[in-house]
């Protein structure tokens, strides 16, 4: 004659392991990717905007070297360091749907990443990522007047295999990979250049040019970005380490990483056991 109790235990053991299982696999097709920016510079060096990325399907070509900037809204996030232009911009281009910013946190009133900051933010993809799987990026270097840093290869960064493998990515950014748009002259006048007195987007001499690597900042003493300094949250700033055109300068670091849903990781164990439970009384009560 089978013991129920006996009978309950094993199914106990069952139980476990199928959810186990289950848990397993659905945190296969829900999942997140943890998008980490590092600003590397050294103290008094240059800041970073808000980093803007996006996932696509290999043909969202943010730039190319030796051109003028292909289009305005990539243009306000490199003289202005705007987002929400070329968030709007890549969500109507039909390329990909996953995309993000990564600000520099709640101390930071317009999300400025400070020098030796780290910040992350979370996106959530699924199974039509395998479709969308390069990643490109952007953000504008401050203080300046356009200079910035972003992909000029859309498939350069490959995050899933063909067969749906994440592959784990980071990359450090040197500043002799700044670009310079060719969009504003750098005259680095305070009332021109972002981060120091500029009041309002589009402010500079437009020059009409293309985009470069960028020649870096005047030199100190001339009175460009590597003399100047803002009163920022009350304290006094400046700018005197932030020649990015120094040997083995590191600008920033980007580092993508792959997440589970906590929700599918909680809810099917606990509800494989409450179903468990039900059954494991059942058979106690059939026993006495």
């Amino acid at each position: 004659m089978v013991n129920p109790l006996k009978a309950a235990s094993k199914l106990i053991v069952t139980a476990i392991a199928s959810t186990s299982i289950l848990t397993i696999a659905s945190t296969a097709s829900a999942a997140s990717l943890k998008i980490t920016v590092e600003n590397l510079v050294p103290e008094s060096g240059t800041y970073l905007t808000p980093l803007w990325f996006g996932l696509h399907n290999g043909t969202f070509d943010l730039l190319n070297e030796g051109q003028a900037l292909p289009s305005e809204p990539f243009e306000r996030l490199v003289e202005d360091g705007l987002t929400a232009p070329i968030s709007n911009f890549f969500a109507s281009s039909g390329t990909g749907n996953v995309q993000g910013v990564v600000f520099g946190g709640p101390e930071r009133p317009i999300g400025q990443i400070s020098p030796g900051a780290k910040v992350s933010t979370l996106v959530n993809i699924d199974d039509n990522i395998l479709s969308t799987p390069y990643f490109s990026y952007a953000a504008m270097v401050i203080p300046s007047n356009d200079a910035f840093f972003a992909n000029d290869d859309p498939l350069e960064h490959r995050l899933f295999d063909a067969q749906g493998n994440f592959i784990p990515t980071s990359f450090d950014i040197f500043g002799s990979e700044v670009y310079d748009a060719g969009t504003e002259v750098n005259d680095e006048i305070p009332t021109n250049t972002a981060f120091l007195l500029q009041t309002v987007p589009n402010t500079g001499t437009t020059e009409g040019g293309v985009v470069r690597i960028h020649p870096g900042f005047r030199a100190a003493g001339t009175g460009g970005v590597l003399d100047a300094s803002r009163v920022f949250r009350g304290r006094t700033i400046n700018f005197a380490n932030a020649d990015f055109k120094a040997p083995d300068y590191r600008v920033a670091r980007i580092t993508i990483e792959k997440v589970p849903e906590p929700s599918s990781i909680a809810i099917l164990p606990l509800t494989g056991l409450f179903m468990l439970f039900c059954k494991a009384r059942r058979l106690r009560s059939k026993a006495s």
